[in-house]
């Protein structure tokens, strides 16, 4: 009899083991966005794949978030001056939140200046305007769109943030 113990003992174990694994990858696959170390997509965590990256002259800049989703960027540079136009959506409508530029032949605020690799000094604009609502859009789309042409201020706030962007004195 304890020869046919000693022979389902190992038997035994390696279901008992194999069982215990399934349940741990059972626990990790349910659990896996709260684990941090598994939340890696290609070298960027998932809380990081929300961004959208926009280089400027003076560095790069990110839009998180929902704005990262919902906010379009065309270069609109000439004359060999830096311009990037921020745009969004209403009903599939393409509605102009603002422009961001470098150079001296810009136009709207002035934000500040800062020192290119050349040692010369370059002015940094924003060319932004209220939005005209169309007949058509209801007062979220209204809401929702101002609330989009916001996401300025969280670039504002990161050039304000860039080592030699000086930020012009407010009148």
């Amino acid at each position: 009899m304890a020869d046919k113990a000693k022979k389902k003992s190992p038997v035994i174990i390696i279901i008992s083991v194999i069982l215990v694994l399934c349940i741990a990858g059972g626990l990790v696959f349910a659990f896996r966005d709260r684990i941090p170390f598994l939340n890696k997509q290609n070298g960027t965590s998932v809380s990081d794949t929300n961004e959208k990256q926009i280089t400027t002259p003076l560095g790069n800049l990110k839009l998180s978030g929902e704005w990262a989703e919902t906010v379009e960027t065309k270069d609109t540079s000439s004359d060999g001056e830096f311009s990037l136009s921020f745009y969004s959506k209403v009903k599939s409508k393409e509605v102009f939140l603002f422009e961001l530029s470098v150079g001296s032949q810009s136009n709207g605020y002035l934000l500040g200046t800062y020192t290119d690799e050349k040692g010369k000094e370059q002015s940094v604009w924003l060319n932004i305007n209220e939005i005209t609502p169309d007949s058509l859009w209801s007062q979220d789309e209204i809401d929702e769109i101002n609330k989009t042409q916001s996401c300025v201020n969280e670039l504002i706030d990161q050039l304000n943030q860039i080592d030699g962007f000086k930020a012009a004195k407010q009148k």
